[in-house]
């Protein structure tokens, strides 16, 4: 997590107001403009790559890598309990979460700022239209009206890892058992974890759903009008769980190359985590009510795959859906 910090330092507050007319200007789900809330006046962003992985042995080193903490503004939600991230100068919203429009308690932090974010591509009429036909395919019957989905910023961890695995074995070849000796070389790019809080399982649905190589270097406006997921997952603990996930695959990889393998060892010291980056996924979220109980749905704002709860599955299966 980042080192101590100036208490003094300002909150950076950036407003995106219309030239034209002064009024607010709100990111739009095309994934390249600012579109003023007033007279529909349009600003182009400059739509820069992806922002350059950070080295991971520098950022362990430094505790903050090449980047200062910033200060963002932390709103937490009286009714589910919610914290998340808004635009300095935004001083009320809805809930992303549950709806509540009773936001309050509104703190300062210090924290890394996002290092990319996949922008939202999926408009709300579009993701009102998949979420329609998603009730209506899975024949539910809401006991009341279904609100229409929310936009937010998840928060994600990618890791790059690379290197050699030796690993040793036997195998039952001509009537005995035979050692087997070799090294497995790998390079894994992009092993995503949740950053925040979101329920694990949902949230890897929602990163197989994004393609990394769309995100753009992080830019403030891309919350112009949006909320963001408060990431708590430190680095270091996602490395570990990244690196576990690497170790797995490489296990499997091993295993189903030799079937039968037994005694079956390996090493793991010359698997690196090599690089990183923090970033946004948008998602579309709402919720329902049926047999007296609440299920959430989860549209994906860049794939537009849905993701819901529904009362078959229990309260923590997901059904998903892919609506063209």
């Amino acid at each position: 997590r980042p080192g101590p910090v100036d208490p003094e330092r300002e909150v950076r507050a950036e407003r995106f107001t219309c030239p034209k007319c002064g009024g607010r200007m709100t990111f739009a789900p095309d994934g390249r403009t600012l579109t003023c809330e007033f007279c529909a006046r349009s600003q182009r962003l400059s739509g820069q790559p992806s922002g350059e992985e950070q080295d991971f042995i520098v950022a362990m080193a430094t505790g903050k890598g090449h980047r200062a903490p910033v200060a963002v503004q932390i709103f937490h939600c009286g009714g589910c309990g919610a914290d998340f991230i808004l635009p300095p100068t935004q001083k009320s919203s809805m809930c992303a979460y549950c709806g509540s429009a009773h936001v309050i308690r509104g703190d300062e932090r210090q924290m890394l700022e996002p290092d990319a974010v996949i922008p939202f591509r999926l408009a709300r009429r579009e993701a009102i239209r998949r979420l329609v036909a998603w009730v209506q395919q899975n024949k539910i019957q809401p006991q009341q009206k279904v609100q229409p989905p929310r936009g937010i910023y998840l928060s994600a961890w990618t890791f790059d890892l690379a290197g050699s695995v030796p690993w040793h074995g036997k195998i039952y070849r001509n009537k005995r058992w035979v050692s087997l000796a070799d090294e497995e070389t790998v390079f894994y790019n992009d092993i995503a974890l949740p950053a925040g809080n979101t329920e694990p399982g949902l949230m890897e649905r929602l990163l197989r759903g994004c393609d990394f190589s769309q995100a753009a270097a992080y830019d403030a406006r891309y919350l112009a009008g949006w909320a963001a997921e408060l990431f708590d997952v430190s680095l270091s603990a996602a490395s570990l769980a990244a690196r576990q996930i690497a170790v797995e695959r490489i296990r499997q990889n091993i295993l189903s190359k030799h079937s039968g393998l037994r005694d079956f060892g390996y090493g793991t010291s010359g698997l690196s985590v090599l690089s990183f980056k923090l970033i946004l996924i948008p998602v579309w979220r709402t919720e329902y009510r049926l047999q007296e109980s609440q299920f959430s749905v989860y549209i994906n704002g860049f794939s537009g795959e849905v993701l819901g709860e529904t009362p078959a599955r229990g309260a923590l299966g997901w059904l998903e859906n892919w609506l063209g």
